[in-house]
Order: C-alpha cells, then structure tokens, then sequence
C-alpha cells in the first residue's frame, strides 16, 4: 500500500472513530412546557375485569381521570449508517388525548446535538410522518400510527381505558390478557398483554402493527421496564419496541404530566 493509501486509512479510520464517539453523546432532553398538569377527579373500576387486569389496576392503588398526557425522556434508536447498522442516541416528547390522538417528536443526536427529527402524529384523522425533509400520509401511516396511539395510551395512561368507549377487556390466563380497542381495520389484531404474576406489573403487550414496505400487520411487540410513583399511581420508567423479536428502539421515561394543554384542539370527552 501507497502513501496515499495509508493516508486514506487513517482518515478513514479516524473519521470512523469520530462517527463512532458522535453517537456516544447523549442529547440534553427537551425543554419542559410551562404547563405542570393537574388532577381531576378519579375513576371507578368496572365490574369485569380479568383477574390480572384487575390486580395490576389495584396495585395502581389511585385511578386518576386523565383527559391529556405530556411525557418525554431520551433513549436510542437504530439508524443505518452506510450499510451497518446503528445505535442513535436520541431525545423524545409525546403529547397524548388518550385513544384519540398525538404527536410525537423524536430528535436524531450527534455530538449531543440534534441532527434530524422525525415527527409521527394522528390529529383530527390525519396521520402523517415527517422525517428530515420528507413528508408520508395517507391509509399505511394511519394503520401504523394507530397502534402507536393505543401502545402509548396503555404506557401513559393506563386509567384512561376505564373510561374509553369501546374498549373491551378478554380473560386468557391468570397472567394474561387480551385488550380490544376500537380498530380502523378488521384486520388489525388485539393487544395481548403478559404480567408479572409476582408484581402485577405489565411488562410486555404483544400485537401486530402495519408495516408500511411489506403491506401487512406484522408481529409487534412492545416491553415496559420498573414503574415509579407519579402523584399515587405508577406508570413504566422504559419502553422497549420491536418488530417481532427485533428490537430498534429503547425509551427512557425522564417526565410525564397528566391533563395538560395540547398543541392541538382535542376530540374526546374522556368519561
């Protein structure tokens, strides 16, 4: 190898290792809303719940009304860099009218700063994903981002499904079962919902989510992590997702507040 070809090396290697160290730095999270949220009322478990529903919502011990979510952390997601595959660091906020609609903002970081934001959202029926420059719609991303909706409903506000219309609760098992929500295909199949017979805690939800490329539901399973008290209930610290058994996403839950303003006029009148 030619002097050229060593110095071609070097740089490369050295621009490598500089990639490498860019995607090591964690960004700072999102400033925080003005807006602290508040408490309403609280809410009335119903008669016939499954028994490991019903122990994970005793073991919330309070059911607060929640009309509005906002939460966001940071974590890391999976990106292709050339043809190898990578782990991102990134930032994320969600704003959640539980069953109806959100927004969620996810910032791309280098150096621990954000490079690229990707935005997903379903507000007044329209679905849309904004990555970079590029802007999807229409009936692939409505199917997907409804299971996002209902994955995030279950995460942040677990309460609100007592209250929802048209969500119905399925015995399995003493350790399992199966939530139906309002769906916008008859294809679409139930979350199926595994928890931990010792704890109560749900820990993982295990559905199908529309896969734009293949133009199908495709296994989907999405894991949550310790919960930590908020205002006497409790929700996950993590979020875990993947496609199948493949995961490409890691969310780590820094902040959340109930029943605060969105950035868009809500649909529901929860209760």
């Amino acid at each position: 190898m030619g002097k050229r070809g060593w110095a071609a090396g070097i740089a490369g290697a050295a621009l490598g290792g500089a990639a490498w160290f860019g995607l090591k730095v964690p960004p700072a999270p999102f400033p925080p809303p003005d807006d602290a949220g508040r408490d309403l009322d609280a809410v009335d478990l119903p008669d016939g719940l499954p028994d490991p529903v019903l122990r994970y919502y005793r073991a919330v011990a309070l059911f607060p009304r929640v009309t509005s979510v906002y939460a966001s952390g940071r974590g890391r997601r999976r990106i292709v860099a050339g043809r190898l595959p990578a782990w991102a660091p990134v930032r994320w906020r969600l704003y959640l009218e539980p069953g109806g609609q959100f927004r969620r903002e996810i910032d791309f970081a280098w150096l621990g700063q954000p490079v690229i934001r990707r935005r997903d959202e379903i507000i007044d029926g329209a679905a849309k994903t904004v990555v970079g420059g590029q802007t999807l719609t229409g009936d692939a991303v409505h199917r997907a981002g409804h299971t996002t909706l209902w994955v995030y409903t279950l995460a942040f506000c677990p309460t609100a499904l007592l209250t929802l219309p048209g969500v119905e609760w399925e015995p399995v098992d003493g350790a399992t079962a199966r939530l139906h929500i309002p769906q916008i295909d008859s294809h679409a199949p139930p979350f199926t919902l595994f928890f931990d017979p010792a704890s109560s805690a749900l820990t993982r939800v295990y559905t199908g989510r529309f896969h734009e490329r293949s133009g199908r539901y495709y296994p989907y399973q999405v894991t949550f992590g310790p919960r930590r008290s908020l205002g006497g209930t409790s929700l996950t610290n993590q979020v875990g997702a993947a496609w199948g058994g493949d995961f490409y996403m890691h969310m780590d839950v820094e902040d959340v507040r109930r029943n605060v303003a969105l950035p868009f006029p809500t649909i529901n009148d929860v209760g």
